[in-house]
């Protein structure tokens, strides 16, 4: 699983650097102004993308313990007049100060039986999704991301999902080493917002609905 991980982090460097999107890279920075809003009207490409409800997939272990994880699918359609390379990145804060991306800590068992609980033929996982997305509904893709629930007692958790646009600001900075001056790539991401009951432990397969979904620069 570890090399696994190693080669997906790789392949998706690669893409990122190629399409041009991707996460925030560096978070060891202060002193950061407010970051800037995406353009009203969008500039650059954008792919439409319909996100699903967040899922609890919960798991026995041999030893008798519990492994959950969250889970959502969603679809993602290229109306933008061109090709595009597609590789998204999907991370999840808890609101307890954790930040996960998705697939790590996420065993192959698992993953193939959140996936195949689905009973969705379309679906792609996050590596087998990256790639060329190509014009048109015919062309859509679905895609499932999976992050392990580490935390059973939330009252919400944030998604950030980017790679669906092309729009990049630079969001200028002090080092906090030299005090100077530097400049870091924000990218364009979706941000969706659930809330939870609080205790998960008895909580079904019932998806959480979005409470807040928006457009942010990270």
């Amino acid at each position: 699983m570890q090399q696994m991980t190693s080669r997906v982090s790789r392949m998706f460097g690669r893409l990122v650097a190629l399409a041009g999107v991707g996460l925030l890279p560096l978070a060891g920075a202060s002193a950061m102004l407010l970051a800037p809003e995406p353009d009203a009207i969008p500039r650059r490409w954008q792919v439409d993308v319909k996100m699903g409800g967040l899922r609890l997939a919960q798991f026995k272990q041999a030893d008798g313990s519990t492994k959950a994880y969250f889970y959502l699918t969603y679809r993602v359609t290229n109306h933008t007049g061109e090709d595009i390379l597609f590789a998204p990145g999907f991370e999840l804060a808890n609101g307890e100060g954790e930040v996960i991306r998705s697939g790590r800590g996420v065993s192959i068992e698992a993953a193939n039986t959140i996936q195949q609980n689905l009973q969705n033929s379309y679906l792609e996982d996050q590596i087998s999704v990256l790639g060329m997305l190509l014009q048109g509904d015919e062309n859509a893709k679905e895609g499932i991301v999976i992050w392990p629930a580490n935390q059973m007692h939330l009252s919400e958790v944030t998604v950030y999902a980017a790679g669906f646009s092309g729009e990049v600001k630079v969001q200028p900075a002090k080092d906090p080493k030299t005090g100077e001056s530097v400049a870091f790539p924000l990218y364009k991401s979706m941000m969706i917002r659930y809330k939870l009951p609080g205790d998960l432990d008895s909580h079904g397969s019932e998806p959480f609905a979005p409470d807040e979904t928006k457009w942010i620069m990270r």
